[in-house]
């Protein structure tokens, strides 16, 4: 009867430690990892494609992977009739560049440091004021550039280019969260952000957490949407094949 009851004992314990092993192990998902088979696409409406004509902010924590490629990688793309508006990428030769494109206009950028390979989350954040774009990493601003043409749009694309969803070019590294604003960020809000990226604002109020229109966390194994955290529309649907080597603990925190 003891042995029995020692048997029993042993079961339960062992059914307990798996439980709280497993659910640890889900706890500790931070971060989605890109490995080149699938990307996100959020299609845009009209309350979306607004926010883009005026004053806005993309955020996003990002980290690479340390291996030069064929082609540039697509880390994000505003895009509207399978045409890329506003485009950031890897260069494929150039391990240290990040790419901006605007309205066809190329920018390069040696900002990409050996540690944003595999080791640390890099704060991106681009963000409009009237009719300028400005372009900020890790709470630092690169370069700014006018708008010239409508920014009108009819998808996001995370992690691929609207121009072609071939392998070759979608993006390859971690994201950890990704945020759209319907305010444009200045340099105070983007240094707090970057110094704190776990709060959304400096100091709490209903006009701050509402112009926060999509985030992502990347908390969950999911396998067709990303769900937006923020008002409950425009989820992220998975395009590509996605399984449970995509979810990482990573995390800029």
């Amino acid at each position: 009867m003891i042995v029995k009851a020692f048997r029993l004992g042993i079961f339960f314990l062992t059914i307990l430690i798996f439980f709280r092993c497993g659910l640890r192990k889900e706890e500790n998902i931070n971060s989605i990892y890109f490995d080149g088979d699938f990307y996100l696409i959020i299609n845009s409406d009209d309350s979306l494609n607004g926010i883009f004509n005026n004053d806005f902010a993309i955020e996003m924590w990002v980290s690479g992977i340390d291996d030069s490629t064929i082609h540039d990688r697509v880390i994000l793309s505003l895009a509207r009739h399978n045409r890329d508006i506003l485009q950031l990428r890897e260069d494929a030769k150039y391990l240290s560049q990040l790419i901006f494109t605007l309205e066809g206009n190329i920018f390069r950028y040696n900002k990409l440091e050996d540690d944003y390979r595999g080791h640390r989350f890099y704060h991106i954040c681009v963000t409009r004021s009237g009719n300028i774009i400005y372009l900020y990493m890790n709470g630092t601003i690169i370069d700014q550039f006018p708008i010239l043409i409508d920014l009108a749009i009819d998808k996001i694309l995370i992690g691929a280019s609207a121009l072609g969803f071939s392998d070759s070019t979608l993006w390859i590294g971690y994201m950890d969260e990704f945020r759209i604003w319907s305010v444009y960020k200045d340099n105070s809000a983007i240094q707090f952000h970057y110094n704190n990226p776990d709060k959304l604002c400096i100091h709490y109020s209903e006009s701050c957490i509402n112009s926060l229109k999509v985030i992502y966390r990347f908390n969950d194994r999911l396998r067709d949407i990303i769900p937006n955290e923020a008002k409950g529309i425009y989820d992220a649907m998975v395009v590509g094949n996605i399984t449970g080597i995509n979810w990482s603990s990573k995390s800029v925190r």
